[in-house]
């Protein structure tokens, strides 16, 4: 379960603003606020059932985005791209500290 909450956490972080209203809402509900689909169809004043499917359409928008878009999948090789600048610079100590500064804070920050 853990995985899968690192998944839907990191392409919610990507995508939520593609979703509309409810699938974000009921993503939030569910793996943010940790709560039932019970809880939530209560809040949401829809069936149990109901917020099952919006919860699986929202999480197959997700990975559609991630599919069509990759974004995630960018930004990881503009991470391994830059630790191999890093690593390079590091190795070739020529009074580069800033830039190996620099490129560590985009590395963290991503």
């Amino acid at each position: 379960m853990l995985e899968r909450l690192e998944e839907i956490g990191k392409l919610f972080d990507y995508y939520s603003n593609l979703l509309n209203s409810k699938h974000k809402d009921v993503l939030e509900l569910y793996y943010f606020q940790d709560m039932s689909l019970s809880e939530i169809a209560e809040i949401l004043n829809v069936t149990r059932q109901g917020v099952f499917d919006l919860l699986k359409r929202a999480e197959n928008n997700l990975q559609f985005y991630e599919k069509n878009l990759g974004l995630i999948d960018k930004n990881k090789k503009i991470i391994i791209e830059l630790e191999s600048i890093r690593d390079r610079l590091i190795n070739d100590t020529d009074g580069k500290e800033i830039l190996i500064s620099d490129i560590g804070k985009i590395i963290e920050s991503m």
